[in-house]
């Protein structure tokens, strides 16, 4: 799937990590969109910064990273833990 524009801005790059699962980057910043299939499997859907599949690239994207680690290599999981951890300290952690 071609994704031309994001909350960010005008998308520059992007990469599918997965099916449904796409990073992209902008001038700006950048972030990872989920599918609605897959969004609806997730356990935090938005945050005040990510919404709409939208998870911006800071914090946000563990989220994703966590719900699906089969997208991710072991270093981006192990980092989504941490961030995850701190930012999110509700969320249960179980991989």
């Amino acid at each position: 799937m071609k994704i031309t524009s994001s909350p960010w801005g005008m998308v520059q790059t992007q990469k599918d990590l997965a099916p449904g699962i796409t990073s992209v980057t902008t001038a700006s910043h950048g972030g990872i969109y989920v599918a609605p299939e897959l969004l609806a499997k997730m356990p935090i859907k938005s945050t005040a910064y990510s919404q709409g599949g939208w998870f911006e690239e800071d914090c946000d994207w563990s989220l994703v990273a966590l719900a699906f680690p089969e997208a991710f290599d072991a270093k981006s999981l192990a980092v989504a833990k941490s961030i995850a951890a701190r930012y999110f300290p509700n969320l249960e952690v179980t991989q």
